[in-house]
């Protein structure tokens, strides 16, 4: 029974992740919209916003394996934005900038860039990552509440 409720447990956690890397996209894409609307669509066609967890990272080159089980290659570059958010956080008003030496395989990241010119792989123009040590510790204390206050 409690492997279960933990099944449960950690399914709706990771619905509460997706929630929060929805909403972040759907602010960052209600904010460009006006933006987005004045370029070609053979722009738009060729941006890409894949979100998964880190399988690997070398040099500037990022292996992520996305949500649907593909993996994607993440071209990091010098005028790439990251920053780092907590888990549940459905801004980036509280954002907080790091280098692409701070994430590390198993955080979770949200791209968004473009389709580059081999189509294998995305030129990131910004990442939010969320550790998975504060992930954990989200579930850890999720449970723990769960356990204390659940039916």
């Amino acid at each position: 029974m409690a492997s279960r409720q933990f099944r449960c447990r950690a399914t709706c956690l990771t619905g509460v992740i997706c929630f929060t890397l929805w909403a972040e996209i759907r602010t960052n894409s209600q904010a460009s919209q006006t933006h987005t609307a004045q370029q070609p669509s053979a722009q738009s066609a060729s941006s890409a916003k894949p979100v998964g967890t880190i399988k690997a990272i070398s040099g500037n080159t990022v292996t992520l394996t996305t949500d649907a089980g593909t993996d994607v290659t993440v071209l990091v570059q010098d005028t790439t934005k990251l920053v780092r958010i907590a888990p549940g956080q459905k801004d980036l008003k509280d954002a907080t900038p790091i280098r692409l030496q701070d994430v590390q395989a198993g955080d979770r990241i949200l791209v968004r860039g473009k389709v580059a010119d081999d189509g294998n792989s995305v030129l990131a123009a910004s990442i939010v990552a969320i550790k998975k040590t504060d992930i954990a510790e989200k579930q850890a204390r999720d449970r723990e509440e769960w356990q204390k206050h659940g039916a």
